[in-house]
């Protein structure tokens, strides 16, 4: 290689020499540069095709979504980082004092972190934007994540340059000592909105409710209209708008009635003292024939639990095979209707109300 070497630099050209460096140590640099790019390319596409492969044989979708990001981006995430690597993976061909060695890694390390935060913004705004769609979009979630972006920059620029100065050579702990007690002294009087802040990470993340579920929590019921960054919309049946902090939600008993598939329904049943004991052995049958009628109705039991107030008790247990709350009011309805006519079909009777008259 060195008689290689030697043999262009005798050409008169290729000796000249500029900048502490011949003609022919550019010209290596510079052909270095061009095959380091053309391969980079190539590498990338093989390594995420490989990776694509792997990631549709896993029952995870985060991996599929990772893929898919750096495919769709390579051109924008990929293509100004391959040429800062090729560059300076070529100039390494060349001869230079130690300060501007010093400027050239300084440059590396600051064009490099710029890159990577960039991508991973661009990365978060992606998994944003292919989960809950574009802002103002049908997912209120949508924008308040997008809201939260500017603090996600912020935080993450903010790592990034402490990162480049650290690499720089530059002291950055009394700076971090000043923001350090800044922070604390920030932190005690944000301290709700913080915790609002990172209750709505957690919701969005852990899905505790989401948009249209039907909730009760602390006496409030309801359904959610809105999930915000430091509270939730809930609508109740009255039609008023209750606004609840996000930490009361995620610090709560919480009730989600649309996760269920099912609600139980319970009908006490008063019948007369004089009531046959023939009558008394119907009364199951019966019941169980009125859910029968109706297929949204799944029979638990019907049983003589005791007296009260003079009276023989029945409790009649029954499940409405829906989660609406509107569908179950309807079909206990129905079953108060139809166990009435049937109990006047077979003279079953109940106990007559009575009024109490006080006299002043």
């Amino acid at each position: 290689m060195n008689s290689i070497y030697n043999y262009f630099l005798s050409i008169p050209f290729m000796g000249k020499t500029l900048l502490s460096n011949t003609v022919l140590d550019y010209i290596i640099a510079i052909l270095v540069f061009i095959v380091i790019l053309s391969l980079i390319g190539p590498i990338i596409t093989l390594v995420l095709k490989i990776g694509k492969h792997f990631a549709s044989k896993t029952n995870s979708t985060a991996d599929d979504k990772i893929i898919d990001y750096f495919i769709h981006r390579k051109k924008s995430a990929f293509v100004p980082l391959e040429v800062v690597i090729a560059f300076f993976i070529s100039i390494r061909f060349l001869s230079y004092d130690a300060s501007v060695a010093r400027v050239i890694d300084g440059g590396a390390v600051v064009l490099c972190t710029f890159f990577i935060v960039t991508m991973v913004l661009d990365f978060i705004k992606y998994l944003i934007k292919s989960k809950y769609g574009e802002a103002n979009g049908s997912d209120p979630r949508a924008n308040s994540l997008y809201l939260l972006l500017p603090v996600i920059k912020v935080v993450v620029w903010g790592f990034a340059v402490f990162f480049m100065l650290s690499n720089l050579g530059i002291d950055v702990t009394a700076i971090l000592t000043g923001l350090g007690i800044g922070g604390v002294a920030i932190a005690l009087a944000s301290q709700a909105f913080l915790s609002d802040l990172l209750s709505f990470v957690s919701i969005v993340s852990d899905k505790p409710i989401e948009i249209g579920d039907y909730i009760s929590i602390g006496g409030i019921e309801g359904t959610v209209k809105k999930i915000g960054i430091k509270s939730v919309r809930i609508e109740q049946y009255t039609g008023e708008e209750v606004v609840v902090p996000n930490s009361k939600i995620t610090g709560s008993d919480l009730h989600n009635f649309r996760r269920m598939n099912r609600r139980r329904g319970d009908i006490n049943l008063n019948l007369v003292a004089s009531t046959t004991d023939e009558q008394l052995h119907s009364i199951e049958e019966i019941c169980k024939g009125v859910c029968a009628e109706d297929a949204l109705i799944e029979f638990v039991r019907c049983h003589w639990t005791g007296y009260s107030d003079g009276a023989i008790q029945f409790v009649l247990t029954y499940f409405v095979l829906d989660s609406d709350f509107g569908v179950f009011s309807s079909v206990r309805q129905r079953v108060n209707f139809r166990i009435r006519e049937e109990f006047a079909k077979h003279k079953i009777l109940s106990p007559k109300p009575t009024i109490t008259v006080l006299n002043g």
